[in-house]
């Protein structure tokens, strides 16, 4: 199942060509070992950059924090809504958009990465019936109690991502992983501002929405939360470039050895 499992990500990810998504260039077996060669990321991933800013006690400037947020929609958005080769779309929901699997690079690009556990509508090795996948602090409400998934899903794991980017806390994080599936079951969680009070209310409010336990509560697809933050820019005179990005995280890179 393993194996399956791991040629099944080869096969989706090659099918998905987008600059926010890590690519993978070459699948294969070698002496029965099973690899994938993939695009190199010089950068790091999101909970070691939280990780150095909590040491640090430094929060992530707001704008840096909804810029990475729009580039990880645009990611989603196209394997949301990619198509095979005969016009079907693969329907694929990532089912684990969670700080470890976002990059950031040197350059101050955006990466989504790990489409390991992602559910496919046509995938060769469905999950095993009744089981949980992803990582518990970022599932959403219907996942954690195993229900049926649709693409919504990942737009909750990505509000608990949003919370966490520009609190530094994580939304839903209790003593056991039972009393993390109850409180993302039940949507109890700190008010965003009550931890971080120079966060805007427009801010505020697309998090919040995303975090909404009622699928149709939330917004309907990565797209539209994408253009909700980019009116949010818009009001705000705001401008991030992936300059900036990069800028954010150098301090936190690791040194590239001299060649």
């Amino acid at each position: 199942e393993f194996v399956e499992r791991f040629l099944d990500e080869g096969r989706l990810v090659v099918q998905l060509n987008h600059g926010n998504i890590a690519q993978v260039l070459d699948m294969g077996e070698v002496d029965g070992s099973y690899y994938l060669a993939m695009e190199y990321v010089d950068g790091l991933d999101l909970r070691a950059l939280l990780q150095r800013l909590r040491r640090d006690e430094i929060m992530t400037p707001v704008t840096v924090a909804m810029q990475i947020l729009v580039e990880i929609t645009k990611g989603l958005d196209h394997a949301h809504n990619r198509v095979d080769e005969h016009g079907d779309r693969l329907n694929v929901i990532h089912r684990d958009v969670s700080p470890a699997n976002v990059m950031v690079s040197r350059t101050g690009e955006v990466k989504l990465l790990d489409f390991g556990i992602a559910k496919v509508a046509a995938r060769v090795n469905q999950s095993i019936s009744g089981s949980l996948h992803g990582k518990f602090l970022y599932m959403s409400p219907e996942q954690a109690a195993a229900r049926n998934l649709d693409h919504r899903s990942d737009l909750f794991s990505l509000g608990s991502l949003a919370y966490e980017l520009l609190t530094g806390i994580r939304p839903f994080a209790g003593d056991s992983e039972l009393k993390t599936l109850d409180l993302i079951r039940s949507g109890q969680h700190r008010v965003l501002r009550d931890v971080r009070p120079d966060v805007p209310p427009a801010v505020e409010a697309i998090v919040e929405r995303c975090l909404q336990i009622d699928p149709d509560k939330r917004f309907q697809s990565a797209v539209d939360l994408q253009h909700a933050i980019l009116a949010w820019f818009v009001e705000s005179k705001s401008v991030v470039s992936a300059t900036d990005l990069a800028a954010f995280v150098k301090p936190y890179l690791p040194v590239r050895a001299q060649t």
